[in-house]
């Protein structure tokens, strides 16, 4: 039998609302940075916008930078990512 393109369509199981949860705290606390790279990855994130936001806060807190969300929304912009994410007001 073969299967339906309406299985073949399904979305995978996701949370907008967790995925945005995750990348408030991180924006809030490095301490939250620190325990979401032991368990979460870039890919983890069902919108892309939030992989670019996750992407934007590790790399800035690799290099021991701030992960608020006016040195987010620069280093977005320097990654020419900005486009990706939309408005900056995302990070607020």
């Amino acid at each position: 039998m073969a299967r339906s393109s309406a299985f073949d369509e399904r979305l995978p199981p996701h949370s907008i609302d967790a995925e945005e949860s995750l990348l408030g705290a991180m924006l809030l606390s490095r301490e939250a940075v620190a325990d979401a790279l032991e368990i979460v990855e870039p890919d983890d994130f069902f919108r892309p916008a939030h992989q670019s936001i996750f992407r934007a806060i590790v790399d800035l807190h690799m290099r021991g930078e701030a992960t608020d969300p006016v040195s987010v929304a620069d280093e977005l912009l320097r990654a020419d990512l900005a486009s990706v994410v939309g408005s900056p007001d995302i990070l607020y």
